[in-house]
Order: C-alpha cells, then sequence, then structure tokens
C-alpha cells in the first residue's frame, strides 16, 4: 500500500493558525466595542448627573425668586440694601420664609446665590435685618460650572447687567454655563414688580 493515499480527519496546522488569527481579530474588535460602549456609558452617566443637578439648581432658584418680595434689607442704620441686588455672577434678594420658625409665621429672610471657583453657592441670611457680621449659612448649590451670568429686565425692557433699584426688576435672567461649554438659562418674572 505505498501507493495509496490515506483519508485523514482533522485540520492541518494552517488551517488551525488560520482560525486562530480570525478568533483573535474578532476578539481585538470586541474588546474595542466594549470599550467604547463603557465610556459612552459613563459619560451619559455624568451628563445625566450634570443635568440632575441643574434641575435641581434651577428648582431652588425659581422656588426663591418666585416668593422674592420688596423689602429692602437694613445692615445698620445707615446702610439699606435694595430688595434685589447683583450683577455679573451674582444675586441677593429678599423672599418670604418657607419655614414657620416665628410663631408659626413665615419669616422674611435675604439669600442669595454666588458663583466663584467652578460652583455656585447659596447663601442664606438669619433675617432680612441681620448685619453682615452676623455669619450666614451657606452650602454649594451646584457644582462643575464654568461660569454664571446674571441679567436683568428693566421697566423699560430693557436688559442690564447689574441691579440695586428699590423695586424688584420685571424679570431676571439666569444663564450657567457647565463643564462642556454648553449654556442653560432660565427666566424668571416677577408679575408684580412696580
Amino acid at each position: 500500500m505505498s501507493g495509496s493515499l490515506r483519508h485523514r480527519s482533522g485540520f492541518t496546522l494552517i488551517e488551525v493558525l488560520a482560525a486562530l488569527m480570525i478568533m483573535a481579530i474578532l476578539a481585538t474588535a470586541s474588546f474595542s466595542g466594549l470599550d467604547i460602549i463603557g465610556r459612552s456609558a459613563e459619560r451619559l452617566e455624568q451628563e445625566r448627573q450634570t443635568l440632575t443637578s441643574l434641575a435641581f439648581f434651577f428648582e431652588k432658584l425659581e422656588h426663591d425668586l418666585a416668593n422674592a418680595v420688596n423689602i429692602p434689607s437694613r445692615q445698620s442704620r445707615f446702610s439699606i440694601k435694595p430688595p434685589l441686588e447683583g450683577g455679573g455672577s451674582r444675586i441677593v434678594f429678599t423672599r418670604m420664609g418657607d419655614d414657620a420658625e416665628v410663631g408659626g409665621r413665615h419669616v422674611p429672610r435675604r439669600v442669595g446665590y454666588e458663583f466663584s471657583n467652578g460652583r455656585v453657592s447659596y447663601t442664606i441670611w438669619p433675617a432680612v435685618d441681620a448685619p453682615y457680621e452676623v455669619p450666614p449659612a451657606g452650602y454649594t448649590a451646584i457644582e462643575g460650572m464654568m461660569r454664571m451670568d446674571v441679567s436683568f429686565l428693566d421697566q423699560m425692557n430693557q436688559w442690564k447687567g447689574a441691579w440695586g433699584e428699590k423695586h424688584l426688576p420685571k424679570a431676571v435672567k439666569v444663564t450657567v454655563t457647565y463643564g462642556n461649554g454648553e449654556k442653560v438659562w432660565r427666566l424668571f418674572d416677577f408679575p408684580d414688580s412696580q
């Protein structure tokens, strides 16, 4: 049987190496795809957290501005602050309190929002006429911001970059620029302003 061919079962070395090469290419492509999906999921989660923080921030600001009142603040006998003042990246105003702490009555409070070092700080003074020596309570309202701009609509329907009048403006526009450069703005009106 020297001239007969034997039929062998199995794969040749070349076939096995080709199959391994194809599997290695597919595994590399799959891993790259999974890595892209993982990074996308992380980015989407960060975006969700940022948008949730923005929503809470604007909700708090809307609540405070909806309760703004035309009551000036007296820091001393000689220093009277307008009911709402601000400009650039800061706004301070008087609002009715939402905490019944004085005999079951809502008391007015002085509150402020100010942007600095990538975050917006929220400050609340113990009373409208509290002197600035009395330390206010404060906390970070939102982080990861690039900037916050506040502008005010006057009685002549002109936008101003600063406010310190004896009455409330017709509206306040707050624009927040967050980490990736996107801007989000909200407009808050004061229908009873004079």
